[in-house]
């Protein structure tokens, strides 16, 4: 059957399909509007929950947000579909003192790209095409193979790395960059690190920049085969401080430490 109950003018309930059908479809109010579907009263579930507040649950009767959606367990997605070469997505806008306004959409300019667009200011600040490249600042691929591209103008184009642990000890403050590799056996290794930390013990910035290099069973630990260190000296294959503007170590038990250089027009070694 079908119709609307008044119960004491506290609850109104309207049905559609009989009571314990499966096609059954009931909805109700105290104060919040709610609906239910499956089977017998007593054992229907309740689907939406709107509360006198304004609050929206899908699959829940608690929503805390303008709109929130549960599922106890496995797989729980929004999803919003578009025929081809559309532009799909969310857009965020605040309004007021403040007006701002972004969209989180594929195809904002170029289809089947997912983009972060800055609506107020007409910007595309992140976005990822087809190859899986992640590109900053620009919608368009400069090197097919770079896997991040980062596109500004002048004073505007950095990467940022900062190390939040204070410390003053020689070698704190440290952040890197590791180039890593998978052998044929499956293997990882790191090939090499650029360092960058804290040079001395002291509380001040001096920084040092410092290359390491896997000669060939350090896994991902590579040893330190250049520095620079706060004074612009350089030590190679040292992994101290350098004494003086250029120190180069060997470790060649009974053997000579040269330097060679080479004049490529006739093979002569001076």
């Amino acid at each position: 059957y079908g119709g609307a109950h008044n119960d004491n003018n506290t609850a109104i309930y309207m049905r559609r399909g009989a009571d314990g059908g499966n096609n059954t479809i009931d909805i109700n109010s105290y104060g919040t509007f709610k609906v239910f579907t499956g089977g017998a009263l007593a054992s229907q579930t309740e689907r939406l929950h709107i509360k006198n507040t304004g609050e929206i649950g899908i699959g829940t009767n608690l929503p805390d947000q303008s709109l929130e959606l549960f599922k106890a367990s496995g797989t729980n997605l929004v999803k919003v579909t578009s025929q081809a070469n559309s532009t799909i997505g969310i857009e965020l806008e605040k309004t007021g003192s403040t007006t701002q306004t972004w969209r989180i959409a594929d195809g904002q300019s170029v289809n089947g790209m997912l983009q972060i667009y800055d609506v107020t200011d007409d910007k595309y600040p992140f976005n990822i095409d087809t190859g899986q490249r992640v590109l900053l600042g620009s919608t368009s691929s400069r090197f097919y193979a770079a896997k991040l591209q980062v596109q500004g103008t002048s004073d505007s184009n950095y990467i940022m790395m900062h190390n939040t642990t204070a410390g003053d000890g020689n070698g704190a403050r440290y952040s890197k960059f590791v180039y890593s590799g998978t052998q044929s056996g499956g293997e990882t290794s790191d090939l090499a690190h650029i360092n960058a930390a804290h040079d001395g013990s002291a509380d001040d910035q001096k920084g040092r920049l410092e290359f390491r290099v896997n000669t060939g069973a350090q896994n991902h630990s590579p040893v330190e085969a250049l520095r620079i260190n706060s004074s612009g000296r350089v030590a190679i294959a040292a992994n101290v401080d350098p004494a003086s503007i250029l120190e180069i170590r060997e470790e060649n038990d009974g053997g000579q430490t040269k330097i060679m250089l080479y004049n490529t027009d006739n093979d002569n070694t001076t």
